[in-house]
């Protein structure tokens, strides 16, 4: 049986972020491996659907074998489909496309591109790329809060 032939496409996944509560997002995960997006909750998921991806097509490979307290299997039993391209939409409040260049040292290594903010920079782990989304969402939603607070002043002004 010879070898799959993965692109290095499979390495970049959009995240369209549709809601942002102050401490966590929600929204989809878009990548070419999938045949259509798949809907996130939380960071937390976005991690383990990005891991497991990368599991599944052995791109990067992991730089060590995970550890758990229980010894059962946890495969992914959701089927996988080879798509050519998938279109990706834009998140409602941000969107990023997140390149993972590395697994090690348990954690990830790679870019992160903030297309709203035009702005791309690395991270050196998981925890690094969670500060730097989290960065992303506040300045959107702190630019969101400041326009509302000034059409409700002009408002209160234009009243008088």
């Amino acid at each position: 049986m010879g070898k799959i032939h993965i692109s290095e496409a499979f390495r970049t996944s959009i995240i369209a972020v549709d809601d942002y509560n102050g401490a966590d997002f929600s929204g989809k995960l878009y990548n070419p491996f999938y045949s259509q997006c798949i809907q996130i909750k939380s960071f937390q998921q976005l991690i383990k659907e990005l891991d497991a991806l990368m599991d599944e097509i052995g791109c990067p490979m992991s730089g060590m074998e995970k550890r758990t307290f229980t010894k059962h299997s946890n495969v992914d039993t959701r089927a996988i489909f080879l798509a050519d391209k998938t279109q990706a939409q834009r998140g409602k409040l941000a969107t990023f496309a997140i390149r993972i260049q590395y697994r090690n040292n348990a954690s990830w290594q790679g870019t992160v591109k903030w297309m709203e903010g035009d702005a791309e920079e690395y991270f050196r782990s998981v925890l690094e790329l969670f500060w730097l989304l989290d960065s992303a969402m506040k300045t959107e939603e702190t630019v969101k809060a400041d326009m509302e607070h000034e059409n409700k002043r002009l408002k209160v002004i234009s009243c008088k």
